[in-house]
């Protein structure tokens, strides 16, 4: 049983009613205060993530952005952090910055069609329209295999994605290239 203790500043770890050793009480001790160290070193993406989605929920952009920056740093090859940023980038009209980080995610990923489109977006945005039209075309070869069977978490799920909105949004950006 984990509490707060606000009047000590403090987390009380209350152990089970069970009599402990002496050792077996300090092992627990010493457990505790190692997890304790790794939370407060910020060591773990998680908790980036929970507060860049709330700051993208209450519309604060560029917090969100610097909690998807922290995140990559502290995972550097999970794809997702590198998307979430570059749909910030493009949202902000930096279409450079946004095509480099969702070309970092599809060489992490290269089957996550969400920021292959993204990229192609980028790249007709800064004027790469050849790039674009491969990129495009690339998506449209990964789409026509079908998705990858067994996405069972939420990372899976995330780059293997791509819904109707997805889809109508790569059609606007392939009517643009006619």
């Amino acid at each position: 049983d984990l509490r707060p203790k606000p009047e000590y500043g403090t987390i009380e770890l209350r152990v089970c009613d069970t009599p402990l050793t002496v050792e077996h009480a300090a092992a627990l001790a010493a457990y505790l205060q190692a997890l304790c160290s790794y939370l407060l070193e910020g060591n773990e993406p998680a908790p980036r993530e929970d507060l860049a989605y709330r700051a993208l929920t209450e519309g604060r952009r560029d917090e969100a952005e610097r909690h998807w920056a922290a995140a990559q740093r502290l995972a550097p090859f999970n794809a997702v952090y590198p998307w979430r940023r570059a749909q910030l980038a493009m949202e902000a009209g930096r279409w450079a910055q946004a095509e480099g980080l969702a070309a970092r995610a599809v060489a992490l990923e290269p089957g996550f069609p969400r920021a292959r489109a993204l990229r192609a977006a980028a790249l007709w945005r800064r004027g790469r329209r050849a790039e674009a039209r491969a990129e495009s075309a690339e998506l449209r070869r990964l789409l026509a295999l079908g998705p990858p069977g067994g996405a069972e978490n939420g990372y899976e799920r995330t780059v293997s994605g791509f819904d109707d909105e997805d889809r109508a949004a790569l059609r606007r950006l392939e009517d643009a290239f006619r």
